[in-house]
């Protein structure tokens, strides 16, 4: 599923608790979820126009859980390529997950941990897919050096092939 269609999808279910919340009330009194009552419903949605306060609320809400969205798309993708799952991060590539996003509790990229791993075929499936050989990790490590310090060729031809700058210094020299 596109992010696009999951912010919009969560939009329309904010959208769809805010009236009933904002027309029952504060919703302290319901005891029920989001102040909703399931044995007294709330009044209809009609009693009550969301203004642009509430609309401003949902809109943050929504942005809000889009960056979380994000973070867990990355992160899922980041450690499927760690575990060397191929599926999993082609189904990321394929909802759109950028393959050169790191996601915050972790340093590198998903290139880098494949590189790490050794795993050609992710290697490959990434760079294929719009990774770019030269995106250093927070620490400032690139795949290229991980690659020449694990002597593994066949994943330093494939960087080189995509484009891997050998005169670009990284932090590992």
């Amino acid at each position: 599923m596109k992010r696009g269609a999951v912010a919009a999808g969560i939009a329309a279910l904010l959208v769809h608790l805010v009236a009933p919340v904002a027309a029952a009330g504060d919703g302290m009194d319901s005891g029920g979820a989001f102040g909703i009552d399931p044995i007294r419903p709330a009044p209809p949605a009609a009693s009550r126009v969301p203004d642009r306060d509430d609309f401003a609320r949902v809109r943050q809400t929504v942005n809000e859980l889009a960056v979380v969205v994000r973070d867990a798309e990355v992160e899922a993708l980041v450690a499927a390529a760690a575990e060397g799952r191929l599926e999993p991060v082609r189904a990321a590539l394929d909802a759109g997950v950028d393959p050169d996003a790191r996601p915050p509790a972790r340093a590198s990229t998903a290139l880098a941990e494949a590189v790490r791993r050794g795993d050609v075929a992710m290697v490959r499936l990434l760079l294929q897919r719009g990774a770019r050989p030269d995106r250093a990790s927070i620490d400032g490590v690139r795949a290229l050096s991980l690659a020449i310090a694990s002597g593994r060729e066949a994943l330093l031809e494939r960087l080189l092939a995509a484009g891997a700058s050998v005169n670009e210094r990284d932090a590992t020299g």
